[in-house]
């Protein structure tokens, strides 16, 4: 599912999100995307480590704001990567440090919909030639 989140229709999405995604989406976009510790995800992205750990365990689901942080978390990795046109480029600018972020990594600004919003306009004027 991971490869294809992107493809789905917006009303996909939502009840994807709503019903709460499977808890081991954030080890398959941990390992799958990223290659990094499922911790170092979890910590980047705001998510209580015991929380996940736990749903993961139980083979529960996560609860409608974690799935909608994994799908943010697809979203804009998506959208790196097609602006980038590579997926080793798009992780790479995701995980560095960004001055036009005052030093934060784009990974750590996707937990709110202002600083997810201000992500997706840094990879837009990248994709445009605008001068960032």
């Amino acid at each position: 599912m991971i490869e294809r989140f992107h493809l789905l229709s917006p009303t996909e999405k939502v009840r994807l999100i709503r019903e709460g995604m499977d808890a081991t989406i954030f080890e398959r976009i941990a390992q799958d995307v990223f290659e990094v510790p499922l911790d170092q995800l979890l910590s980047c992205l705001y998510v209580a480590h015991s929380s996940v750990r736990r749903k993961i365990g139980l083979s529960t689901r996560l609860s409608a704001a974690e799935s909608d942080l994994a799908a943010r978390t697809l979203n804009i990795y998506a959208n790196a990567k097609d602006v980038l046109e590579d997926g080793r480029l798009a992780s790479k600018w995701l995980w560095s440090e960004n001055a036009l972020l005052q030093g934060n990594r784009p990974i750590e600004m996707i937990d709110t919909q202002p600083s997810f919003d201000r992500v997706r306009d840094l990879l837009m004027r990248i994709e445009h030639g605008v001068a960032v």
